[in-house]
């Protein structure tokens, strides 16, 4: 396996781990701005590796996924919305501080089609699915504990009941509900008692998040999902 390969699949799995966790209190806006800067990172090294492959005179690869027509159909849109836009700046960098507009979506879709020929495999799928599993369980812990004014540091960024890595509560929760239904889905497939039990703790921690918030939206999601 190419070395450029290797990096995308580094890149791209442990990108699903940090995204939903990842925030630093050093900036306008502490979470989306942060977690999309990391996603533009990422993007431009992956970039960066195709132009190496290109060099190289090595295969490019482009997955095609039943979601595609979705994806431009609603690229399409925003670029429609953006043009019709009474304030075209706001629609292509999004709010200040936040920064989530057309051009975050586009930065997002690139990222999306440079990333995807890295889950190729099986056990980079389920590795991913993991490390999922994982962040989503830290961000529910950390939420449980901000819920019961149990905080994570002194700072006075932390010091607030609905404290969540996301950056909301409603991301939170539906980061809980994804985990809930994929680590019992997981669990019935899983061999290894070590994982089993595992899995059966990030349920238990997630559902308990969903629990404690009670919102209409995470017992919906949840339905739904099962």
């Amino acid at each position: 396996t190419p070395i450029s390969e290797k990096i995308s699949k580094i890149i791209s799995v442990v990108l699903i781990f940090l995204v939903p966790i990842f925030f630093l209190p050093i900036t306008s806006e502490f979470y989306s701005f942060n977690k999309l800067t990391l996603i533009v990172i990422a993007t431009i090294i992956l970039l960066v590796l195709w132009g190496i492959k290109t060099i190289k005179g090595e295969r490019l690869e482009i997955i095609k996924s039943p979601v595609d027509k979705s994806l431009l159909a609603l690229l399409a849109i925003l670029i429609l919305s953006t043009i019709f836009s009474i304030s075209k700046t706001d629609s292509i960098f999004g709010q200040q501080g936040r920064w989530l507009g057309l051009g975050a979506f586009a930065v997002m879709m690139i990222y999306f089609y440079l990333s995807t020929p890295s889950f190729k495999d099986q056990s980079t799928i389920k590795t991913a699915i993991y490390l999922l599993l994982l962040s989503a369980t830290i961000s529910s812990l950390i939420s449980i504990l901000s819920y019961y004014k149990i905080f994570i540091s002194s700072s006075p960024f932390y010091r607030f009941q609905n404290f969540s890595l996301t950056g909301s509560i409603k991301d939170a929760v539906l980061l809980a509900v994804i985990a809930t239904i994929a680590s019992i889905a997981m669990n019935m497939h899983e061999k290894s008692n070590f994982l089993k039990i595992s899995l059966f703790l990030v349920t238990l921690i997630n559902f308990f998040f969903i629990s404690i918030i009670g919102s209409f939206l995470g017992w919906s999601l949840l339905i739904v999902g099962f």
